[in-house]
């Protein structure tokens, strides 16, 4: 009795059945982005301030790469420290959307003006001890799958 061959599914065919299934339980699925870690285009490392002079730009260092493009959004913070509330909001950016490239290279130096831009208004006016917060949203597909929150140390403007 001569039984008829199985079938057998390709390693090809495989690899597109897993691939449909990783788009589906990515992006179609709620919630599913978690699974994938934000280094996967973005790694934001430390956001450091240097003190300053009110009126003089604010130097700037952030260590970051981009490993793969991606179009996301970025907003900032910047708060003031009060000795009895605590960080009070000093003034913040608009949200701003902007294509990331591996190959984009931050200014040298990199100030807090160009941080903040085009909100050149949102800047230490007057001496205290300040803290910058930045958050970036990545999207892929047009849908959010990471958001990433970054913390300036506390720097200190004086007058000039």
């Amino acid at each position: 009795m001569n039984a008829k061959p199985r079938h057998k599914i390709s390693d090809f065919h495989w690899a597109r059945i897993l691939l449909v299934a990783w788009f589906v339980a990515i992006f179609l699925l709620p919630n599913s982005s978690r699974l994938l870690p934000s280094r996967l285009w973005f790694d934001a490392g430390s956001i450091t301030v240097a003190d300053g002079i009110v009126g003089h730009p604010i130097v700037m260092d952030f260590d970051r790469t981009i490993y793969w493009p991606f179009w996301g959004t970025y907003s900032s913070v910047l708060r003031k420290v009060d000795e009895v509330e605590g960080f009070v909001t000093y003034c913040s950016t608009d949200e701003h959307s902007l294509d990331y490239a591996p190959d984009a290279a931050l200014p040298n130096p990199l100030t807090m003006d160009w941080w903040m831009w085009p909100d050149l208004t949102c800047r230490p006016n007057s001496e205290g001890r300040f803290k910058l917060y930045t958050i970036w949203r990545i999207q892929v597909f047009g849908k959010v799958l990471k958001t990433i929150r970054r913390e300036s140390n506390i720097f200190t403007v004086r007058m000039g």
